[in-house]
């Protein structure tokens, strides 16, 4: 019976995240935080903490359709050479969420660039659509 006492063991990679996987989901953050989404992020973190390795193992179960739409993450260099294989954005951010402790990291970064953003003064930015139709109603 030894070899069921591991059969459900669902840990992933030790240690710190890649570059990649870093700059990934800092560039994640970022635009959370650009678009004023901190606390709806923040709690959909918390609520699927849980369901942390479930959803890695969801990317990978849906690589083959999410390929058709996901673009290669952006190069990231490391020692001054660049990654010679560019891989897709979901497929990083599930070894990101295999790891233990993703989340948690994940929601110290949203915390600390949010303080940055309010520290800043920057003001939030108002999305105003453009094209023929907006044109017409400005004049």
């Amino acid at each position: 019976m030894n070899w069921l006492k591991h059969a459900f063991a669902i840990d992933g990679p030790e240690g710190e995240p890649t570059e990649a996987e870093t700059a990934l989901v800092d560039r994640l953050c970022r635009e959370v935080v650009r678009r004023r989404l901190t606390v709806p992020a923040m709690v959909f973190l918390e609520v699927s903490r849980p369901l942390n390795t479930l959803g890695a193992q969801a990317l990978h179960f849906f690589t083959p359709l999410l390929g058709m739409f996901s673009s290669p993450a952006p190069p990231v260099t490391s020692g001054g050479t660049p990654e010679t294989t560019p891989r897709p954005a979901h497929l990083i951010l599930a070894s990101y969420l295999e790891r233990p402790g993703a989340l948690t990291r994940m929601c110290d970064r949203l915390e600390a660039l949010e303080k940055e953003h309010e520290s800043a003064g920057t003001p939030a930015e108002i999305h105003r659509p453009t094209g023929p139709l907006n044109e017409i109603h400005a004049n």
